[in-house]
């Protein structure tokens, strides 16, 4: 039996605000499906309009029991479980106590590794904004190395020369 008690802190900015992620991102979150991305936008979008592959109050009041949908932002994560197509599985994966051990009748697929659901990667709470203290957009690593050299060189330059002119 495993009596210890573990904790710790978490950066939630790195987490997928599942509140304001576009949909190209919850796309990217482990068994996602275009179905359940679109109806997290649904569930969290003021209308009752439905994306392509979504739901909104129609879909949930033909359900027993039946709910509408909630057309507001998300309260917690666990919220997801409300919403069409999320299932406990999809959403905790298979560590079903969340201790990050393989207990007995959790790696359902057999493979030797416990299968991450949304729930580690998921946050309602990062407010973090995509820009620099100056208001600018904050450099994309992703956009290429040509942009991330010049932006480091101005840098590198700038200082340079303020600590020149202090010599």
């Amino acid at each position: 039996q495993n009596d210890k008690v573990y904790w710790g802190l978490i950066d939630e900015s790195s987490k997928v605000n599942i509140n304001v992620a576009p949909k190209e991102w919850l796309l990217k979150l482990p068994g996602m499906t275009e179905e359940i991305a679109d109806s997290i936008v649904d569930w969290r979008d003021p209308d009752e309009d439905q994306s392509s592959y979504g739901a909104e109050s129609a879909y949930y009041q033909t359900l027993q029991p039946g709910y509408r949908c909630k057309n507001g932002a998300f309260d917690t994560v666990e919220e997801l479980l409300n919403v069409k197509g999320v299932t406990a599985l999809l959403f905790w994966g298979e560590d079903k106590n969340q201790n990050g051990i393989s207990d007995p009748n959790e790696d359902l697929d057999g493979d030797g590794q416990l299968d991450f659901g949304f729930y580690p990667f998921i946050t309602i709470y990062s407010t973090e904004k995509n820009v620099r203290a100056d208001g600018s957009a904050r450099l994309d690593l992703n956009t290429g190395a040509a942009q991330y050299q010049q932006e480091l060189s101005q840098i590198r330059d700038s200082s340079f020369s303020t600590v020149g002119a202090v010599l």
